[in-house]
């Protein structure tokens, strides 16, 4: 059964913009009906001693289970470079993509926490997820998400262009 899913998509080391095309593209082959956000520049957080970065939302549908998402997400991000161990938390990385919603599960374990467990933080995410999906709602609390927007603003997010 086809579930639609949201994922955030986000890069800050090497050419960043083809990172998040090459990313695009093989999620293409995974993902149908695919919309896409605008390309935003971010500072970063948590670890900010590194570069900025493009971030993005893609959304689709999937016939891919969670999980199988997960590993496929993971081996992309392996092809396209990262070694997690080399950077060490939240460090920076040539692609980073998270799974912020698969349809409207809810599930907190040890591999996967859906939703994603950062994202009404994160300015990086909720704004470009307001703009490929302006009335899409939590599905723990039922409000949408663009209505976080004004209480996460604590990073620099701008407009950088059309993905």
């Amino acid at each position: 059964m086809s579930q639609e899913v949201y994922l955030s998509i986000g890069s800050n080391m090497g050419d960043r913009e083809k990172n998040l095309t090459f990313a695009y593209d093989n999620l293409k082959s995974i993902l149908k009906n695919i919309k896409t956000s605008s390309l935003f520049k971010t500072e970063p957080m948590y670890n900010t001693e590194q570069p900025e970065f493009l971030n993005a939302v893609i959304c689709g549908t999937t016939e891919l289970g969670p999980y199988e998402l997960l590993d496929y997400i993971h081996t992309l991000e392996d092809k396209a470079g990262r070694d997690r161990a080399k950077a060490g938390w939240k460090g920076p990385r040539p692609l980073d993509i998270d799974i912020l919603l698969y349809g409207r599960t809810v599930s907190d374990d040890l591999v996967l926490t859906l939703p994603h467990p950062l994202m009404k933080e994160r300015g990086f995410v909720l704004i470009p997820l307001a703009e490929a999906a302006p009335h899409l709602t939590d599905p723990v609390t039922g409000i949408q998400y663009k209505d976080f927007i004004k209480n996460n603003m604590n990073n620099s997010v701008k407009y950088y262009k059309s993905f």
